[in-house]
């Protein structure tokens, strides 16, 4: 790590930079110096080709080590991601003839054969994307666990599938599912088992979707054991022509799985019976509706925010804004509700544990009183026993033990409010780690929604589009059609971009190093130069907390981004054995630090809840024209 760091800062550091990193380049030999190396090249030249040439020149030479071999994995792995398919793929074929001709047969030529079988079916050149397929199989039996293997087929399905080949295409698929089946991936798990499903409503017949559906459903229950299931957002609605039939499908499919014995068909005939009215501009009797919800399921809290929610809703569109106030408001107080019996039943030992002291307390004080007194008796009774000298050293005697005896008592008193100090600290402590936990898990709910059902929703849309182009051609020659072709690859793009920013891969794989250069690239691409200096070794980070420290980073680039009006962050580690230092400054327009504490926005908010829940501590130094410079401690481990 620390050979790392020096050539980073060399690179940036000297006036030659490409050729310290060409230099770098032409000495590694280690994977994972190869795949830093990668990194910085990647954040230097992002799309610009002809930036790339002279590192790839030197990667693709030989001798080949496992560092040139990671590097063009890397690379070609960025090509793809960002659009330049053609450009992957040649160098990728350089990549392949390299390491065959060097008679190493190498882990990473599976993950390869696995690139080029997707571009050849984005480029519609089924023939060969279907060989390389095949190779991939070849190689990840030699060098991959099995569970890998759904990939390849995955990517065969899809392929038969834009050759109208649906019996070849739903075998791969069913192999695919198979495969996956046992993987700990959630998203992987998830992609197929959507896949799995759209198959079997638009060939498999009625009964093979039912239970897929109820496969689905139960991998998502599975996924969020505590929380209800999001049917309008889960992709699965449309398989279904008619989306109110759809919803009712789902609905007591839901219900059975769940061997919930709430009449759900009641309640959802009324929600079905109010949007008909709002449909038809009957908008009084959809609230009315939402009404006997309310009055007949006092004990159902969903229920009863779902109407109180959609309430809302109507008044707002009668215009009725004071009652759509009072409706919003009402909703808003139960979920405050539900959330609050979360904590308390978290913190109910905290809470037992501190009325307890507090009892303990008042028999303390009762105890302290009593002993007062009896020592007060005491010294009364012994003036008259002894003659004179006998009495004073006896009144001095009782005299120290009492004072000696009250401070004892007083520090005990000290020790109990203490106690009590430290508990209602552990009471918010929790409270406040409850929230983020549940602001991280509703990240990875909404992730893995956008991977499972819009990305796969997506993939299907492209797979269908590609036969459109084989069996048309001439539609290829409109405008209109490579519009529409772009517009789903972007589209496709985005849902990847936006799960991977709410659950970054790198940051499983590589630890806080891993993300830092995606988070230059976020800020670069902005249009801010991004520092980032790192002089302490992040390995030491435990994963739960370089989680929640890249989240603070990236709070703080967001409000760079779009507040600060500034061309450049730098971000700076340090730190000793216990703490780590982190710094970050930006040359922006600034503001009043007091008054924006006085606003509290949500913002400083969150970096405050996610300091605090480090048990860290935060400085934010920024006056108007001057910039921002925000320090952080946070302990480590």
């Amino acid at each position: 790590m620390r050979q790392l760091l020096f050539i980073f800062l060399f690179i940036y550091g000297s006036s030659s930079a490409q050729d310290s990193l060409l230099i770098a380049v032409n000495r590694v030999t280690k994977e994972i110096e190869g795949r830093d190396l990668a990194k910085l090249i990647i954040n230097k030249c992002f799309k610009d080709e002809q930036c790339y040439k002279p590192y790839l020149e030197v990667i693709l030479s030989r001798p080949v080590n496992d560092a040139k071999v990671q590097m063009i994995s890397a690379i070609t792995q960025s090509f793809y991601t960002n659009g330049m398919v053609p450009v992957s793929k040649k160098y990728l074929l350089q990549g392949v003839d390299l390491v065959k001709s060097s008679n190493i047969n190498h882990p990473k030529l599976g993950k390869y054969y696995n690139y080029l079988t997707m571009i050849y079916t984005d480029q519609n050149v089924l023939d060969s994307a279907l060989y390389y397929a095949q190779l991939t199989v070849d190689e990840y039996r030699k060098h991959e666990p099995l569970v890998s293997l759904w990939t390849p087929n995955f990517n065969r399905y899809l392929i038969y599938l834009q050759l109208n080949d649906f019996a070849k295409a739903d075998q791969y698929l069913k192999d695919a599912y198979n495969y996956v089946k046992t993987s700990t991936n959630r998203m992987d798990k998830g992609f197929v088992l959507y896949a799995m499903t759209r198959s079997a409503k638009e060939r498999w017949g009625e009964k093979e979707l039912d239970k897929w559906i109820g496969e689905f459903l139960a991998f998502k229950k599975a996924g969020s054991p505590d929380k209800p299931i999001d049917l309008l957002h889960s992709g699965l609605l449309d398989l279904f022509d008619d989306k109110e039939e759809g919803l009712k499908k789902l609905e007591k499919r839901l219900a059975q799985l769940n061997k919930d014995s709430l009449d759900a068909s009641s309640i959802l005939t009324r929600f079905d019976v109010a949007e008909k009215y709002s449909q038809t501009g009957q908008l009084q009797k959809a609230v009315d509706q939402m009404d006997m919800l309310i009055q007949e399921n006092p004990s159902l809290s969903r229920v009863q925010k779902s109407s109180y929610l959609i309430q809302y809703e109507y008044l707002k569109k009668m215009g009725q804004h004071q009652n759509a106030l009072e409706a919003l408001e009402k909703y808003t107080e139960l979920q405050d509700s539900s959330f609050q019996q979360i904590l308390d039943g978290k913190i109910a030992d905290y809470e037992a544990k501190y009325q307890t002291q507090l009892k303990e307390n008042e028999l303390m004080k009762k105890d302290i009183e009593l002993k007062d007194l009896k020592l007060d008796k005491t010294k009364l009774l012994s003036g008259g026993s002894f003659v004179l000298l006998l009495v004073f050293s006896g009144l001095m005697f009782y005299y120290r033990k009492l004072k000696f005896q009250k401070k004892i008592n007083q520090k005990d008193q000290e020790i109990s409010n203490q106690k009590i100090l430290d508990l209602e600290q552990k009471n918010k402590l929790l409270a406040l780690s409850s929230m983020i936990e549940g602001q991280e898990s509703e990240r990875l709910r909404i992730a893995q929604d956008l991977h499972d059902g819009l990305g796969g929703l997506l993939t299907s849309v492209k797979a269908h589009f590609n036969t459109i182009t084989r069996e048309l051609e001439a539609v290829s020659q409109i405008n209109v059609f490579q519009k529409t072709n772009e517009l789903i690859d972007e589209a496709c793009g985005e849902v990847r971009r936006i799960a991977h920013d709410m659950i970054p891969h790198s940051l499983s794989e590589h630890g806080l190093q891993g993300v830092l250069m995606e988070l230059s690239n976020t800020l670069e691409n902005a249009g801010i130069k991004a520092d980032i200096e790192v002089h302490y070794p992040l390995i030491k980070v435990p994963e739960q907390k370089a989680s929640m420290i890249y989240r603070i980073l990236q709070e703080v680039s967001q409000n760079t981004i779009k507040h600060a009006n500034a061309n450049h962050l730098l971000i700076q580690f340090f730190g000793d054995e216990k703490n780590l230092h982190i710094l970050t400054e930006d040359n922006g327009i600034g503001f009043d630090v007091n008054t924006l504490i006085n606003k509290k926005g949500m913002g400083l908010k969150s970096l405050e809840s996610r300091v605090q829940y480090l048990e860290g501590q935060m400085d934010i130094d920024s006056k108007i024209g001057k910039g921002t410079t925000i320090n952080m401690i946070i302990p480590i481990p």
